[in-house]
């Protein structure tokens, strides 16, 4: 007797059984697979939070005074650009890494962070994830003015801005974020090097 032979005849006398079994493993299957899809739609959920939030690590120099930063009176510690290349080269398990030199500033009686920037380095820097960059690159001469920094000076897309000696073109207005980044002015982050006189020098990785 082959072997489906035997699998009908036994269904066929243990017809109760036999769909007792066939309703278990249905219900098994089942319940892996609701797992499965609501396991997969918390770690979405969860980087879409992250996302939302911001940079959600953060680097800075040895000795840093963090009562200081915190308060955005940026201290003199720094590091060097070349050490954001080398965590992206790394094992640590991070998505993205991105360099920037901060400095906190007047521009017309009102206090500004002035931030350079470079482009996400690490997976999704080199195009080893599908997902967005997290910090887009801004060209040389030009910047992007925060929410409340645009609001407080009054910027237009296309205006003109002296920021610490060097006129910038106002290239773009970022949506309103109830962040700091809504006190930034970004720039690109040699054009802040050049500004301040700092070289290849970055005082914190995001």
């Amino acid at each position: 007797m082959s072997i489906l032979r035997m699998i009908f005849r036994e269904a066929f006398l243990g017809k109760l059984n036999f769909a007792l079994c066939l309703l278990t493993v249905a219900a098994a299957c089942g319940v892996y697979v609701a797992i499965t899809q609501a396991d997969e739609a918390s770690k979405q959920s969860v980087t879409r939070l992250l996302r939302d939030m911001g940079f959600n690590i953060m680097i800075v120099p040895k000795g840093t005074d963090m009562e200081r930063y915190l308060s955005l009176d940026f201290p003199e510690a720094e590091m060097p650009e070349e050490y954001v290349q080398k965590l992206a080269k790394s094992d640590v398990l991070a998505e993205h890494f991105v360099a920037k030199l901060q400095h906190l500033t007047l521009i017309k009686d009102h206090k500004v962070i002035v931030t350079g920037i470079r482009p996400s380095l690490g997976k999704i820097g080199q195009g080893m994830t599908k997902k967005k960059p997290m910090a887009m690159g801004v060209p040389t001469g030009e910047a992007f003015a925060g929410h409340t920094v645009a609001k407080s000076l009054g910027l237009k897309e296309g205006d003109s801005l002296e920021v610490l000696g060097k006129n910038l073109k106002i290239a773009k207005l970022l949506d309103e974020k109830n962040t700091l980044d809504d006190l930034r002015l970004m720039a690109n982050l040699h054009d802040v090097q050049k500004m301040l006189n700092k070289p290849g020098r970055i005082n914190t990785i995001d």
